[in-house]
């Protein structure tokens, strides 16, 4: 019984000598946050958060706004590894400075505490887009359905980082059924929310989402029919590679130029979709058939774009040159010289121009090209052959150009 009381006696002394050690501890890690040198501040941050002592919190969000970003990633780290007493703190952030807001937003996620729902939901319509983007991913991580209208309204939002987020954010809430949620909002009045509602289906990773895309081909408005097209190529849908192909006639760059990239991404199932399409149809649906062929890089391909550079416009004969470059410079050479000789001036330019891509070092394609300098009557056709002669590393006699 004596040994017992004597050992509580002992502890009650040594108690406040070893809580007088670590507020010591404590508080050299306060003076060293404020450091001059920015390792020293970083290592304080984290070494604040393993105390779990809450007091660290109001200097660590401090820190949000410290002059060095890695100190400033480390302040946050720290206050999502502190967990619940950084909540409050953080949220009352979200009313400070940008670079303060932003990172409150993205901890505030981490520590999924649903208090933080509507403030972050209120976020999603403050000025800063760092903020409404970090908003956004992190109600996604909540995952709180309260959330769900104010992510809905920030499909529409002007920035297509906010819109992405926001459609991840639904999809994470919504789990299996966010695409009944996505396919519906494609018939909302607001185009910016349909917009938004396409472009999220394209992530949504889910063959369900194909038909509705295809429907939204036809949307009145170019920026649906061109987050629709962008969607489909990221799901490889071969169903829609017809819609598509006739998407590269639309009036509307932006969706012409989505209907190219997508059939390139699908790749061999619209090959030969793509084939047929250099030889039909308007102008645009041949450059953006050509322009695709070349992101996907089939061989296949050279024989059929020489051809189209032949019978096509400008805007063809561009996209095929490049879309060679890419395939097989070195099939370039040998066509694009005997077309020097076309009746066509702009064929002759453009040919010249073609050379240059293709990188040959093949003596007879450089005397073509000086004599085209020299002698030419267009004046493309000279500018370009002498831009593809230094690219070809060429030289001359300048007593040979005199004309």
């Amino acid at each position: 019984m004596k040994g017992k009381i004597g050992l509580c006696v002992l502890l009650a002394l040594i108690m406040p000598i070893l809580a007088s050690a670590d507020d010591s501890s404590f508080q050299s890690l306060l003076q060293k946050l404020d450091d001059e040198k920015a390792k020293v501040r970083m290592d304080a941050a984290w070494s604040l958060a393993k105390t779990g002592d809450p007091r660290a919190v109001p200097p660590l969000v401090a820190h949000l706004e410290d002059s060095d970003k890695d100190v400033r990633e480390w302040a946050a780290l720290a206050l999502v590894s502190l967990g619940e007493p950084s909540v409050e703190p953080l949220i009352e952030a979200l009313n400070k400075s940008d670079l303060v807001r932003w990172q409150a937003a993205a901890a505030l996620g981490q520590i999924h505490d649903p208090r933080a729902t509507v403030p972050l939901m209120q976020a999603l319509k403050g000025a800063d887009e760092n903020t409404r983007c970090w908003a956004a991913i992190s109600l996604g991580e909540l995952k709180d359905a309260r959330a769900k209208e104010a992510l809905i309204q920030s499909l529409a939002d002007k920035s297509q980082n906010v819109r992405d987020a926001s459609g991840r954010a639904l999809i994470e809430i919504e789990g299996p059924g966010a695409i009944y949620l996505l396919t519906g909002l494609l018939h909302e009045d607001n185009s910016s929310i349909r917009m938004g509602s396409a472009s999220a289906l394209g992530k949504a990773n889910d063959i369900r989402a194909e038909p509705p895309l295809i429907s939204a081909l036809n949307d009145s408005d170019a920026a649906v029919r061109a987050a629709a097209a962008d969607s489909l190529g990221r799901l490889r849908s071969t169903q829609a590679v017809d819609q598509l192909i006739r998407l590269l006639a639309d009036d509307s760059p932006m969706a012409r130029e989505a209907a190219s990239r997508s059939l390139a991404r699908i790749g061999q199932p619209a090959f030969a979709a793509l084939i047929t399409a250099l030889d039909e149809g308007k102008s645009s649906t041949q450059s953006g058939a050509a322009a695709a062929l070349g992101e996907m890089g089939d061989p296949r391909a050279i024989e059929p774009l020489i051809e189209a550079f032949q019978n096509g416009d400008s805007s063809v004969r561009h996209n095929a040159v490049l879309s060679l470059a890419k395939i097989d410079p070195s099939s370039m050479a040998k066509p694009f010289m005997d077309l020097l000789g076309s009746n066509s001036s702009a064929i002759r330019a453009d040919a010249a121009w073609a050379l240059g891509l293709s990188g040959t070092e093949d003596a007879t394609a450089k005397s073509r090209l000086l004599q085209m300098m020299a002698n030419d009557s267009d004046s493309d056709a000279r500018f370009n052959a002498s831009r593809s002669l230094r690219q070809l590393g060429g030289k001359w006699d300048p007593v040979a150009l005199e004309f």
